[in-house]
Order: structure tokens, then C-alpha cells, then sequence
């Protein structure tokens, strides 16, 4: 396997509500080979109010930390979903328009970007740089049934690694996991994540829908790939379930962790206790444990 290296922007999530998929993914990389080089005194990437005052302070937020990644010659993976959508649309837009570039040159405190930085996803890494076939599992999850969702950022801006309307990265990862990937329509739904701080009643109803098909068509569990929908569907579970006047108990784990258990990584590694919803008795029921 040729040597792989990436500026690693893991984003305020995976440091808190998220730990467990920084933890999960670093440890799944490094037994790759990947190595993941955090990029050093990152800040925001523009995921906050403060993004919306105008087009240079949105840009700003991003190009500072690839202006970094720029300086050591590397690509950059940003895991969370948010984070790489706000990132990749400032590379490019940066790499587009000059009069902006400079703009923001102009507002960083001893840092500059010429030319921004690719901006990747971590699933693309394993889908497109690696190759799902050269993944290095021990263990087959025969007969897990998973419903991958994808969530809404993931594949905007167009023109990424994946069809907007129709991605299948996650669920050509179960495949190559030895898993059942289940299809539904909620797989690219909205989770309500956005709007959960002002309208929590709205966010859970379309949290509960998508809890609810997948229950209908029995998963033994879904993998995500972003911290604000992991937040909806298993932090914020029990509220849905209280509000539709139904029982959930579905275990939701990030496309990292699936990945961990298939080669064996301690449990305890991938950080499988910090979920609300436990996936321990699904992962022992269907043998992945």
C-alpha cells in the first residue's frame, strides 16, 4: 500500500459530543496506513452564526485552517459533515475568485492560501483513494443488516465523489464488510438537525420518520458519517419516540466504528460506550461481537 498522508481537521464535534468517532477513526486510519496529521491551532470552520455576516468572514474562517494544510503540501480530511461542506465550498470558491482570495489573505494573521487545499471526506478517503476491496478486516459481519444514511451536507457542493441524489459509498462499505445494506427513502433525508435549537418539535418529527422506516424495515442498525445527525438519531431518540408515542431502541454507530469492529479493534478503542442507544446487544445478538 503506497504511503497515504492528510492534514486532518476534526472540527469542534469530534473533539466533545463526537468523541467516539475522532477515536474510532483515528484508530481504523492508522491500522490503514493512513496517517492523519491534525492540522495545528485549527479553529471553526464557519459552522456558526458568525458565518453568516458576509462572504469574506465565511471564507476566512474556513482558509485559515487550509492555508495550513496548503504550507505542508497536503489534502485535507474533514470527517464531520458540516466541516467538510463548509471547507470544500471555500476551496473552491477561493481557488475561483481571485478578488476573494485576496480578501481574506487580508485577514489572516500570519497565514496566506494561494492554492486551497482539496477537501475530503473521510468516507471518500476509504472509497476512493484506499479502495473499499483493500480495507483489512478479520472479521465478516455476515447477516448484520445496516441502513446506511448519509445526511445532508455530504454531498454538497455538487460535482464531490458521490451522486447527490443517489450515493452509495456507505453502502458499498457494508457489502464490503460482509453486511446487508438496506434501502430506504430516508436515506438522504434531513434529520432536522439544523432547526433542533429552535424548533426541536419539527427536528424530531423528522428524526422519528427516519427512525421509524428504518425500524419498519427491520436494520439491525444504522452508520452515519455526521455528529449533528449521530446527535438526532441516538441522543435524541427517546425524546422522538416520546413525541410519535413509539418504542425505538436502534442502535446508531459512525461508518468508522462499523469498520473498527470487522478488524477486531478493542470496543473500547472505537468508544462503543458512549452511545445513548447501547449497540452491544445487537452487536452480541448478530455475532459482530
Amino acid at each position: 500500500m503506497s504511503e497515504m498522508r492528510f492534514a486532518y481537521y476534526p472540527g469542534c464535534s469530534l473533539e466533545s459530543s463526537a468523541k467516539e468517532y475522532d477515536m474510532s477513526l483515528r484508530a481504523v486510519f492508522d491500522r490503514l496506513g493512513i496517517e492523519l496529521v491534525e492540522i495545528e491551532d485549527w479553529n471553526c470552520c464557519g459552522a456558526t452564526p458568525g458565518a453568516a455576516t458576509d462572504e469574506v468572514t465565511r471564507a476566512a474562517l474556513a482558509a485559515r485552517n487550509l492555508a495550513w494544510a496548503e504550507e505542508q503540501g497536503l489534502d485535507v480530511v474533514a470527517p464531520c459533515s458540516a466541516c467538510y461542506k463548509n471547507l470544500r465550498k471555500a476551496s473552491l470558491l477561493l481557488q475561483e475568485d481571485p478578488q476573494l482570495r485576496e480578501a481574506v489573505n487580508a485577514r489572516l494573521d500570519g497565514r496566506r492560501i494561494e492554492n486551497p487545499p482539496t477537501v475530503k471526506g473521510a468516507v471518500e478517503v476509504l472509497a476512493v483513494d484506499l479502495g473499499l476491496d483493500s480495507l483489512e478486516v478479520s472479521k465478516q459481519h455476515t447477516g448484520l443488516k445496516v441502513l446506511p444514511y448519509y445526511s445532508c451536507p455530504m454531498t454538497r457542493p455538487k460535482g464531490g465523489y458521490e451522486d447527490t441524489e443517489r450515493p452509495v459509498a456507505l453502502d458499498r462499505l457494508v457489502e464490503a464488510l460482509g453486511g446487508e445494506p438496506l434501502d430506504s427513502p430516508c436515506k438522504t433525508k434531513c434529520c432536522g438537525g439544523g432547526i433542533v435549537m429552535n424548533r426541536e418539535d419539527l427536528a424530531l418529527d423528522l428524526t422519528g420518520r427516519i427512525l421509524g422506516q428504518a425500524t419498519e424495515i427491520q436494520a439491525d442498525c444504522m452508520i452515519t458519517m455526521c455528529p449533528l445527525c449521530h446527535m438526532l438519531l441516538d441522543a435524541y431518540q427517546p425524546r422522538a419516540g416520546r413525541r410519535l408515542k413509539r418504542r425505538f431502541d436502534l442502535p446508531v454507530l459512525y461508518f468508522s466504528q462499523l469498520i473498527g469492529l470487522a478488524m477486531e479493534i478493542d470496543p473500547e478503542e472505537l468508544g462503543l460506550k458512549r452511545h445513548v442507544i447501547s449497540p452491544f446487544p445487537v452487536l452480541e445478538r448478530t455475532g459482530v461481537l
